[in-house]
């Protein structure tokens, strides 16, 4: 998200996926667990792909997603 903000290109949820697959957790805040979360960004900006992806990564339970 952060390279569409800065470039103005398309959002893209491949490579989202793929951070998740590899146990990246979009609920963990930057700066030290003061910042916000990548879950919260896709919410706030509106990126509802990301923001289903995310939703069904929490609801799953073991919070690992296959490819």
């Amino acid at each position: 998200m952060d390279g569409h903000i800065q470039t103005g290109e398309p959002l893209h949820v491949d490579a989202t996926c793929f951070l998740l697959s590899q146990g990246a957790d979009p609920t963990r805040r930057s700066h030290g667990g003061t910042g916000v979360s990548a879950h919260h960004l896709a919410f706030v900006n509106r990126h509802w792909l990301a923001d289903a992806l995310f939703e069904a990564w929490l609801t799953r339970g073991d919070t690992k997603i296959s490819l």
